[in-house]
């Protein structure tokens, strides 16, 4: 007698879906603690570090510190307390430590680094140091003595 409840299509797309969560969760979990996604870049006068959105982190939960050229962001997001877990019908944000190390490219002025939190996104600007800034040199023409009159 064949099992009439089995979709072979239904099975393939569950287990699908299957293997991509597992990978996806593999790329943003490295030994149990999320890494924050970032985004870097410099102006004239700085560097800038920007995270993914940090959905449900109050600014006071976030440890930012700068060791020679190492910025290191740290936190935790944590779930709503008012929802019960078997209320969920389906659950893919990740709850739990986050952390993320980045190298800075530049050098910077670590003490006048500035952190701002706006929208749920941190926003990190290191001011450079003056040797990192770019210059402008003028360049000026040699004037060619005149040949004297004679």
């Amino acid at each position: 007698m064949a099992n009439q409840g089995f979709d072979p299509l239904k099975s393939i797309s569950g287990i699908r879906d299957s293997v991509n969560r597992i990978i996806e969760d593999g790329l943003s979990v490295a030994g149990g603690v999320q890494q924050l996604p970032v985004d870097i870049y410099e102006t004239d006068d700085a560097v800038i570090v920007k995270t993914a959105a940090l959905v449900g982190v109050q600014p006071e939960a976030i440890d930012v510190s700068i060791t020679s050229d190492q910025l290191t962001i740290r936190g935790e997001t944590r779930p709503e307390d008012d929802i019960r877990a078997e209320s969920y019908l389906r659950r893919e944000r990740k709850y739990g430590p986050f952390s993320r190390t980045v190298a800075i490219p530049r050098p910077v002025k670590a003490d006048q680094a500035v952190a701002d939190f706006k929208d749920g996104v941190l926003i990190i600007t290191l001011p450079k140091a003056d040797e990192a800034r770019p210059r402008t040199i003028n360049v000026g023409g040699v004037e060619k003595p005149k040949p004297s009159e004679g």
